[in-house]
């Protein structure tokens, strides 16, 4: 227990030398790319994305939910599942794309301590990021971030039409906006500085 002893806590450390991702091809697609496990909400996801004409799920990464996604894939044009994929063929899809999004909700006590990786990696595309407020991510990215509320698909749905409506120009420069917070406070760089001043600080 940390109890009334100094602390500081670093949820993230960014690779200020990750490219920017490229303008993508304005079809409203959505890119998910991690573990496909059921727990992790990527069924609901899918599911919503059924009630959705103008808008694609692009899915990349292995899980128990992979049967089912490549099952909807046959009677849903609009989703589409690509494997398996390396960091570089995963950047070449960021580029294609025009959101980012990750469907793990704000259910089970590890997520109050939880801060995915992929949050970090997807705001430092530059692109609009679309995912739930877990208890671990920190007050200070909810400007950057396009949160989820709800867990029902059709209410996820409906959430994401919101989001589609909106004019994208300002969503990516929401996005960009999200690239730069990271560049300025969250690199290796910065974090360490940090650290030792936190280590500097508590030993007085």
């Amino acid at each position: 227990e940390v109890g009334t002893r100094p602390f500081s806590v670093v949820e993230c450390v960014c690779n200020p030398n990750q490219p920017q991702s490229k303008e993508g091809l304005h079809r409203n697609i959505c890119l998910y790319t991690g573990t496909l496990n059921e727990e992790f909400g990527i069924k609901e996801l899918v599911d919503a994305f059924k009630l959705i004409e103008n808008a694609e799920l692009w899915i990349c990464g292995e899980g128990n939910t992979k049967d089912y996604i490549l099952e909807q894939t046959i009677n849903y044009g609009n989703i589409k599942y690509f494997g398996y994929l390396n960091r570089e063929e995963i950047h070449r899809k960021q580029d294609e794309c025009d959101f980012l999004i990750n469907p793990r909700r704000p259910s089970g006590t590890y997520t109050m301590y939880s801060f995915p990786s992929k949050t970090a990696e997807y705001m430092m595309t530059g692109k609009p990021v679309i995912m739930y407020k877990l208890e671990g991510i920190p007050d200070e990215y909810d400007e950057y971030l396009n949160y989820l509320h709800t867990k029902e698909s059709s209410e996820i749905a409906d959430e994401l039409k919101t989001i589609f409506a909106s004019k994208y120009d300002d969503l990516a420069a929401k996005g960009a906006k999200a690239r730069d917070f990271m560049i300025d406070n969250k690199s290796s760089k910065i974090t360490a500085e940090r650290i030792v001043d936190f280590l500097n600080n508590s030993s007085k």
